[in-house]
């Protein structure tokens, strides 16, 4: 147990140099391409913003979970015998601001580090997984980033043309108003009307009666008569007029709601076409409106499992139980939060995560082998000639303790404005079950080529 804790102390500080392939890192370049259409006329609408940051996105999945890679990738280095693959699919259309992906890889590599164990046909200790990953965007607004000038433009226009339409919205709906109100000072003249022209004809009708029953009076006197005669002409002229006012209120009343709807269908009308001509200069002014940064946050959710083979060899048990192969399962589940900011007009990029994650591994990274040669003679008839086969094998000497553990990551790239070299910090720190915890803080220089190398990792 003591060379297992002096193991772990000599890891806390690793440092690692390699070469990284551009095209894995996404460009400003490529965020700008993506606003051009077929006919080489830069726009950008909604569909055309969302397709720059999932293709953004997309191009960043290899970093989670893998210190040393962004993108995906497919590798094999004969020399320390490991392979590793990462592929990605998209779940969802590319012009929608939701999308996620699913992404698979694989690995396997010798778990001792014994390299030139692989030109002297020794036995080898070896690890291989595979590993399922979920990745989606947790964050819509404000992806984007643009030069002050245009933003302040487009945000300018922008807010003036809704300012505007909205505007003549208001007066066409307060006309609307006016004409509802006077529709109703209409409706209330009309029914006061109607109760007058009820009121008058009972009165006519009144004045008729009387003037009927004093011509059969011989006791009237001509003035009567023509008292009740005058009476009964006033009533009448005023019911005609009343109900000749009362025609033309009606004729009003339902011109002005024939007016109402057509008010109201020529708002709709407006509001349809201002969204029109509204929409044609948001996509003009986004034509020269040029993007220069974008950042996004998205979580990735891990599970894989894997196999480790190793050898172990214990001198102190009887010769057929001393060198033993052992095969044991791993798992892991973890969870990702990642976020990744680029800035065109310093040409700089920076991206960061933190994750956790359950696993099921044991301590044989951290442990040394022993080479262990096992020889068989064979002698011929007479004696005087020998032959020896030998098979020899990187074995453990020290114990081996399979157990779970949480792991606290984080990986955080920096790229300067040149875009050919950065640094990559990758700490971890380990809580295995019922023992000491650790820390490995790793880091790296990055050095960006057409070739992806690595040396002294």
């Amino acid at each position: 147990m003591k060379q297992f804790y002096a193991v772990m102390i000599s890891l806390i500080c690793a440092t690692s140099t390699f070469a990284q392939d551009t095209t894995k890192i996404p460009k400003i370049a490529d965020s700008n391409a993506a606003f051009t259409n077929p006919d080489g006329k830069q726009v950008a609408t909604p569909a055309h913003w969302n397709r720059v940051l999932n293709n953004v996105f997309g191009r960043l999945l290899g970093s989670a979970g893998n210190p040393t890679t962004i993108g995906n990738y497919a590798s094999f280095e004969p020399v320390n015998g490991s392979f590793a693959f990462k592929g990605s699919v998209a779940i969802g259309n590319k012009d929608n601001i939701r999308m996620s992906y699913l992404s698979i890889s694989a690995n396997g590599d010798l778990i001792s580090k014994s390299y030139a164990a692989l030109f002297n046909n020794s036995k080898l200790n070896t690890n291989s997984g595979i590993q399922l990953e979920y990745h989606f965007r947790i964050s819509k607004k404000n992806s984007f980033t643009s030069t002050t000038d245009n933003e302040a433009r487009y945000y300018f226009d922008e807010w003036a043309s809704r300012d505007s339409m909205v505007k003549a919205k208001n007066n066409y709906i307060n006309e609307i108003n006016e004409i509802s109100n006077k529709q109703v000072i209409l409706d209330y003249k009309i029914g006061v009307g109607n109760v007058q022209i009820e009121v008058l004809e009972k009165e006519v009708n009144q004045c008729r009666a009387d003037l009927l029953k004093l011509g059969q009076d011989v006791a009237s006197t001509p003035d009567k008569r023509k008292e009740a005669l005058e009476s009964l002409d006033k009533k009448t002229n005023e019911l005609t007029t009343l109900r000749k006012n009362q025609v033309k209120l009606t004729y009003k009343s339902d011109s002005l709601q024939v007016l109402a709807k057509l008010k109201q269908d020529l708002v709709s009308w407006y509001i349809s076409k201002q969204d029109t001509i509204h929409g044609k200069r948001k996509d003009k002014l986004l034509e020269r409106f040029q993007v220069s940064g974008v950042k996004f946050t998205y979580l990735t959710v891990t599970a894989g499992t894997g196999k480790t083979t190793y050898y172990t060899f214990a001198a102190d048990k009887p010769f057929n139980q001393q060198l033993t192969k052992v095969d044991t399962a791993t798992y892991r589940l973890g969870l990702i939060l990642n976020h990744y900011n680029q800035n065109s007009l310093r040409g700089t990029a920076w991206f960061f995560n933190l994750g956790v994650a359950w696993e099921k591994t044991n301590n044989t990274a951290l442990l040394g082998t022993t080479e262990v040669s096992q020889e068989a003679s064979f002698k011929n008839a007479t004696g005087d000639t020998v032959r020896k086969v030998a098979k020899k094998y990187n074995a453990y000497t020290d114990p081996v303790d399979n157990y779970r553990q949480w792991q606290i990551s984080g990986n955080a790239y920096y790229l300067f404005a040149n875009r050919t070299n950065g640094i990559h910090l990758f700490p971890s720190f380990y809580m295995p079950d019922k023992k000491r915890g650790y820390l490995n803080a790793g880091s790296a220089t990055l050095f960006l080529s057409s070739i992806q190398k690595k040396t002294n990792r």
